[in-house]
């Protein structure tokens, strides 16, 4: 069990990177040259083996949650892809952004971005995302040297939506980070996002892939799934069985995992993790039926789609291997696991979040002492899963 006060330095859906790459390793250890954001969209944590899930989804985000630092009690600020993303690169709460319950927002320019902010201290910086809510010209490219859109590489963007998710999966997405990590990979100092939806509704896996969990031990029950007006957009085809549903949507989590592996390994056998911060979370989960709410997650808070994964890890096991038990909403953006030489964010306009002691802002002034404190979500089930639209235009 953390200490209280720790972990009210840790919190999942806000400015995760800045504060947390020296985790658990003091203050003197020196900050990474290659850092990893890696994030899949519309993930509830208890779909994932590191989390005490049965299936087989995460076999290889299992192994880097072994070596690095697991937060059990994650928490989005808000369950939709646009407030939550903008949570976690400006580190600051939906009511300061202004971006509250939405998924497709403008991500304002007056924000500073965790990705200008490391850009402005000399790391190349790079993204490759497959929601269209992320789009760039919604400001979500901010900050980025390149900004690259799996949607980017289809002829035109198709409007049926099982079309529209062949350019979405991850399979796309690696498509253009492989090659992306082979032009950087001479970079001094260089900051990559991964951003993966496949576990988005609806739930259609990419052409040619099986899934090996229907007729599995946990394929069981005759609970249907109420599919209503708002939901026939993420029906499969006349499928009616809320396990059908619930299988597909842990074999796109077992896909994207597969193609994270693959990503890093590339990473690997660049040289870009001899010394490298890796973090994986998620903006959202997702309800699967639970409270009546069936393949969404942007209008109730509750576990299901607010509890999300938070990992650490950094090669070279400066962080070690640990799990923190503790509620944790959001990082503020810089504290004493702030990397040393790295300066404590500062906004445009007005001081961007607040900083701790012994650090400085960018512009060079000193920071104030502050207390964060963390929040539960306004409703929270903290029950397991019951059952153990198209994409660029949800959340």
């Amino acid at each position: 069990m953390v200490s209280s006060a720790r972990a009210r330095l840790v919190r999942a859906a806000a400015l995760v990177l800045a504060s947390a790459v020296l985790a658990g390793c003091g203050g003197e250890a020196s900050a990474p040259r290659h850092v990893f954001l890696v994030t899949v969209d519309t993930l509830r944590a208890d779909h994932l083996g590191f989390y005490g899930y049965p299936r087989a989804t995460s076999e290889f985000l299992d192994e880097l949650a072994a070596g690095g630092v697991v937060f059990e009690r994650a928490i989005a600020q808000w369950p939709a892809t646009g407030s939550s993303f903008a949570s976690i690169f400006t580190g600051r709460y939906p009511h300061t952004t202004g971006l509250t319950q939405g998924a497709a927002v403008v991500l304002a320019g007056e924000h500073l971005t965790l990705a200008e902010l490391l850009s402005a201290n000399g790391f190349t910086t790079a993204a490759v995302v497959s929601n269209g809510v992320l789009r760039r010209e919604m400001g979500w490219g901010q900050g980025f040297d390149e900004y690259l859109q799996t949607w980017d590489l289809a002829p035109e963007e198709p409007e049926d939506p099982v079309l529209y998710r062949q350019w979405l999966n991850a399979r796309r997405v690696n498509e253009m980070a492989l090659p992306l990590l082979e032009r950087l990979q001479n970079e001094e100092r260089l900051f990559v996002w991964l951003h993966y939806s496949d576990p988005h509704a609806p739930y259609y896996l990419p052409e040619g892939v099986e899934n090996p969990f229907l007729g599995d031990p946990w394929d069981v029950g005759d609970e249907p799934a109420k599919i209503r007006r708002r939901v026939r957009a993420k029906a499969l085809g006349d499928n009616r069985d809320l396990s059908y549903y619930v299988a597909h949507y842990d074999a796109n989590i077992r896909f994207a995992d597969g193609r994270i592996r693959e990503a890093l390994a590339k990473a690997r056998d660049l040289g870009l993790l001899d010394d490298a911060l890796i973090l994986f979370t998620s903006d959202h989960g997702e309800s699967l039926g639970e409270h009546d709410y069936y393949f969404g997650h942007g209008r109730l808070p509750f576990n299901t789609s607010a509890h999300v994964p938070l990992v650490i890890s950094r090669t070279g096991g400066a962080v070690g291997s640990s799990r923190r038990s503790s509620w944790s909403t959001s990082i503020p953006p810089c504290g004493r696991w702030w990397p040393p030489r790295w300066p404590c964010p500062g906004s445009r306009a007005t001081a961007w979040g607040r900083c701790w002691v012994g650090t400085r802002t960018l512009t060079g002034g000193p920071c104030r002492a502050s207390a964060w404190r963390s929040r539960k979500p306004a409703a929270a089930d903290r029950g397991p899963s019951t059952a153990a639209s198209r994409t660029g235009g949800g959340s």
